[in-house]
């Protein structure tokens, strides 16, 4: 499974990045300031394993969802890495 980054603008901008869900070492969940809170939108930090530089992604509508959603996701791909190689 894949996680696909869209960046997206009215005009010039289209951009898609995708990353590979048993990469991910650590997700990082930022929502600082009344504002975020208020209008319910933070940012992602997302740790790669073999990379020293973060992926940053940012204005993620109700990061508390998709921070969940993430984790239950890499958790169930962990899981499933672990079955497949207690079989082999």
């Amino acid at each position: 499974m894949r996680l696909v980054i869209v960046d997206k603008s009215v005009f010039f901008r289209d951009s898609r990045d995708s990353i590979d869900l048993l990469k991910i070492q650590d997700i990082n969940k930022k929502q600082n300031g009344l504002l975020p809170t208020l209008l319910n939108y933070g940012a992602f930090e997302i740790t790669l394993s073999g990379s020293d530089k973060p992926v940053i992604i940012d204005l993620v509508p109700t990061p508390d969802h998709y921070f969940k959603r993430l984790n239950t996701i890499k958790q169930d791909m962990s899981q499933k890495v672990l079955a497949v190689e207690d079989r082999v």
